[in-house]
């Protein structure tokens, strides 16, 4: 029985390792891992933020030190488990006919820590898919359908009521961070905050615990609509969406 496979990612910006070898017995034959990323910037900050790109090394968006350490971590893990003590799947010393390859997302924090080797301690194939034509690894390349059920959400009663409960919160946040905040995008502003606080950067007076309270229940309310678990329930959004 011969496996000659390459991985396909499975979650935005998330990275898969497909595994396989030739078996005449019952054994391992096939391996396939996804994970996320680790650690990273910000994608973009509100206009009123005091730390702007310059206080992240990297920029925008890409691994920190922290993330290229939990990446180095994950493969060490990796080559342990399949590589050198459980299962001596591989060979230790990389082999190009064995069936290994990743293929992930086109990001450049992902593809930095994999093509450098750390994965499992050895340079890999990596291949990648254009990010409008990834329709597995980016959950929000273009899909008029998912586009459709996603108007059909943000039509909704339970949408809107939890829009309207809300809006002198996002009214607030809108005018100290100087960006149009809103029930579809106030997960950006968490995300920024969430950030910056696990890089203990200083806070906005304006973002009491309170505040930091309401956008990290808020960001999740947001992402329960946006990949359609929330109220108006719709089965296939969450397959579409991921």
């Amino acid at each position: 029985m011969h496996f000659e496979v390459c991985g396909i990612t499975a979650f935005h910006a998330l990275s898969l390792i497909l595994i396989a070898t030739t078996v005449t017995t019952d054994e391992l034959i096939f391996i396939q891992i996804v994970w996320r990323h680790g650690d990273r910037a910000p994608i973009f900050t509100y206009p009123t933020d005091t730390h702007q790109e310059e206080a992240w090394p990297y920029g925008w968006g890409e691994l920190t030190q922290l993330g290229m350490m939990q990446q180095f971590a994950l493969g060490r893990l990796i080559r342990q488990r399949y590589i050198e003590e459980d299962y001596n799947f591989l060979s230790q010393n990389y082999k190009p006919k064995e069936p290994v390859c990743i293929l992930q997302e086109y990001l450049e924090r992902i593809i930095r820590n994999a093509s450098n080797g750390r994965l499992i301690g050895h340079p890999i194939p990596i291949h990648t898919i254009d990010n409008e034509e990834d329709f597995v690894g980016n959950v929000f390349s273009r899909c008029p359908r998912a586009d459709q059920l996603t108007a059909i959400i943000r039509c909704s009663k339970h949408y809107r009521d939890v829009a309207d409960e809300n809006k002198e919160f996002f009214d607030y946040v809108s005018k100290k961070s100087g960006m149009k905040v809103n029930l579809a995008n106030v997960h950006t502003i968490n995300d920024i905050h969430y950030a910056e606080t696990m890089h203990n950067l200083s806070q906005p007076s304006w973002i009491t615990d309170d505040v930091s309270k309401k956008l990290r229940n808020l960001s999740m309310i947001t992402n329960e609509f946006i990949y359609g678990i929330s109220e108006p329930y719709l089965p296939e959004l969450i397959k579409l969406r991921g």
